[in-house]
């Protein structure tokens, strides 16, 4: 499997503590040199020799699960070969990560500014399939799509009839297509362009049938919002799950950075790359995005009708359903 993630992710409570640890190291490895420290050779030295073990440990973890997961699945019977179905997605991830997100946003061509760690990586989209087929998903909702690589995924499935995909930006459309038809996806999916919660009240409004599974991947603040946009609208079968991304973001909900983490781990100064500063996501700033994910997790977790479990894998995956 290709270390994409590992190579350019979007941040995980494990690849910022393996930031830390780099950032640690290097002001030890400076201390050794340091003749007028007070601490013994041996001590710094047992210092450096742990530090090098955390790192390696927790540097290592995703690396070592993306190396033990299998390749995207594409099953016998799919009209198009897997080589093919692998060489489309292997070029829509090297699309994602070399395309110039800044200047698509500074020459208006997207509303906001985009950034290849919002992909779902080759381990996460196995994941996913993973997920659902063993709910035997016959429809996928996905709110959020960016480069489509969970919605390649998806609609891989031979159960999969259907996947109604959701984003905000038009110029997606243009890019993601060619990729969806190259690997034999493309007429299963329906791509809508315009506000996901607008999407949502159009399909509710038109009594869509219900989905199956239902997968969120989107701006942070709003994910409370979507939930009850599918639950209130109907848009989650009898025996469906919502699926959303991002759940542990980095670590932020129960460990707030602080100004030596910005510093030792950008390069920036506090001024420059500050929690609470805003961005030209679509989450505002990362002091926004954590509020939403933290309220979001506390909503789902005390919902009356729903039951969850929250999944240590990458940011974060949470699995909700209605109560039995």
């Amino acid at each position: 499997m290709p270390t994409y993630q590992s190579k350019n992710t979007g941040g995980t409570p494990t690849t910022r503590a393996s930031e830390l640890l780099t950032a640690a190291l290097a002001h030890a490895d400076a201390d050794v040199d340091k003749a007028a420290s007070n601490t013994s050779t041996s001590s710094r030295g047992s210092l450096r020799a742990i530090l090098h073990e955390a790192h390696a440990l927790v540097t290592g973890t995703e690396p070592y699960l993306e190396q033990n997961t299998s390749d995207l699945i594409v099953p016998s019977a799919h009209p198009v070969a897997r080589v093919q179905v692998h060489a489309a997605w292997n070029d829509l991830l090297e699309v994602t990560q070399r395309t110039d997100w800044v200047a698509l946003k500074d020459e208006g061509k997207t509303r906001f500014e985009l950034g290849a760690g919002m992909c779902s990586g080759p381990y996460e989209a196995v994941v996913l399939q993973n997920l659902a087929l063993l709910q035997r998903t016959r429809s996928v909702l996905e709110i959020g799509t960016f480069t489509g690589t969970a919605t390649l995924a998806f609609a891989l499935l031979p159960s999969v009839e259907k996947v109604v995909a959701l984003d905000i930006e038009p110029y997606l459309a243009e890019l993601v297509t060619p990729y969806w038809q190259r690997a034999g996806t493309a007429q299963k999916i329906d791509f809508k362009i315009a506000p996901a919660l607008e999407s949502l009240a159009d399909l509710s409004k038109q009594q869509h049938a219900p989905f199956d599974l239902v997968f969120i991947d989107a701006d942070k603040p709003s994910y409370k919002a979507y939930v009850q946009a599918v639950l209130d609208g109907g848009l989650l079968s009898e025996n469906g799950v919502i699926l959303a991304d991002n759940t542990m973001y980095k670590g932020f909900p129960w460990a707030t950075p602080g100004a030596h983490e910005q510093q030792a781990t950008t390069g920036a100064t506090v001024a420059e790359d500050d929690f609470a500063q805003g961005n030209r996501t679509n989450n505002r700033s990362k002091s926004e995005a954590t509020t939403g994910i933290a309220d979001f997790n506390t909503y789902v977790r005390e919902h009356s009708d729903l039951e969850t479990v929250m999944l240590p894998i990458r940011d974060g995956i949470t699995i909700i359903r209605r109560k039995l």
